[in-house]
């Protein structure tokens, strides 16, 4: 519990944090993170995401869901309702963000129409994306301290 309270005054400070909690399952990883949520939420925004840790379709998964989370997209929204909610959160947040929608409809799944991005080379598709991605929560924690949590079972 200290090393993560070390590591959100760091990040608090401007100095960004990367902390992970690795052990066997059931040793009370899930239990640390929620007892640091409740005594370091207040002024922070959370964001988790939750994956197996075999299986999965996708390497992006944990990441597509932590980007649900932050639009605040449900499962009920329809593609439209999802793009305003992307544009909308992107726009507000910093309109220089405009450039990351494309890649960021297309890991979505949400595009209209043809995808703009489908004849791109994948290295560079996924190297944009990333950067996107990155680009957006680093602009979010000038707003505030941010926290992205990636949890297994």
């Amino acid at each position: 519990m200290e090393a993560l309270k070390r590591a959100a005054d760091q990040a608090k400070g401007g100095r960004g944090q990367v902390a992970a909690a690795m052990a066997e399952p059931g040793v009370g990883k899930s239990r640390l993170f929620f007892e640091f949520k409740a005594s370091s939420q207040s002024g922070w925004m959370v964001l988790e995401t939750f994956s197996i840790s075999h299986g999965t379709a996708s390497a992006y998964l944990p990441v597509i869901d932590l980007l649900r989370n932050y639009f605040r997209i449900a499962s009920e929204d329809d593609e439209r309702t999802r793009r305003e909610k992307v544009t909308g959160r992107v726009v507000a947040l910093d309109r220089s963000l405009e450039d990351t929608l494309p890649y960021l409809f297309s890991l979505l799944g949400i595009v209209e129409g043809d995808d703009p991005l489908a004849q791109m080379d994948g290295q560079v598709k996924r190297r944009r994306t990333l950067d996107a991605i990155k680009r957006i929560l680093l602009r979010e924690s000038l707003n505030q301290p941010t926290i992205e949590a990636h949890r297994r079972p």
